[in-house]
C-alpha cells in the first residue's frame, strides 16, 4: 500500500476560502494499481472513476479532521453544527415569552405564572444550555452539509499544480 498526495481547500459560507492544504491518503492495493496505471497513461487522476472512492474516503477523513480543528479553535459555526455551542439567551427568552412547552419544561417553569415568566431572563442563568442538550432531537451535522464547501483533489504528478 502506498500513500499519495492530495490537496484540499475549504470555501466558507461567504466565499472566503482557505489556501490549499496538503494531505496524504493511503491507497488500497487495487487503488494503487489503478493510480499507477492512470499516472503511466497520463490520465487525469481526479477524473478516473475507479479512484472516486479513494477521494470520498479522503473527503471523510479531512472533514472529520477539519471539524475537530474547528472545535479546538472555538469556531462558532462548527460548534453550532455539532451542538456544542450555547443556545442564544435571546432565543430562549423568545421561547419563554411564547410559552413554548419544551422550553418551560427544560427550565422547570411549567407551573410558573405569567408574571414569573415575564420576569424570567435567560441572561440571568449561571450557565446556558448547549444546543445538543436543549434542542429536541438534535443531530450533529457537518458545516460542509450546510454552506461550507470542501474541495479534495489528487496532486497529479503529470501536471503542475
Amino acid at each position: 500500500m502506498k500513500y499519495v498526495a492530495l490537496r484540499y481547500g475549504v470555501t466558507f459560507g461567504k466565499g472566503d476560502s482557505s489556501d490549499w492544504i496538503d494531505w496524504e491518503l493511503r491507497l488500497t492495493d487495487e487503488e494503487e494499481k489503478i493510480y499507477d496505471h492512470a499516472i503511466a497513461n497520463k490520465l487525469p487522476l481526479n477524473e478516473v472513476p475507479e479512484l472516486k472512492s479513494a477521494l470520498s474516503r479522503a473527503y471523510e477523513e479531512i472533514e472529520d479532521e477539519e471539524i475537530s480543528i474547528g472545535i479546538d479553535n472555538g469556531d462558532e459555526y462548527t460548534m453550532q453544527c455539532q451542538g456544542i455551542a450555547e443556545v442564544d439567551p435571546d432565543e430562549i427568552n423568545d421561547l419563554i415569552a411564547d410559552r413554548d412547552p419544551h422550553t418551560l419544561a427544560f427550565f422547570g417553569l411549567e407551573d410558573a405564572d405569567d408574571e414569573e415568566l415575564d420576569e424570567w431572563d435567560a441572561n440571568d442563568l449561571d450557565e446556558l444550555p448547549l444546543i445538543k442538550d436543549f434542542v429536541e432531537g438534535f443531530e450533529p451535522y457537518s458545516p460542509y452539509d450546510e454552506g461550507w464547501i470542501l474541495n479534495v483533489k489528487f496532486v497529479d504528478p503529470n501536471n503542475e499544480w
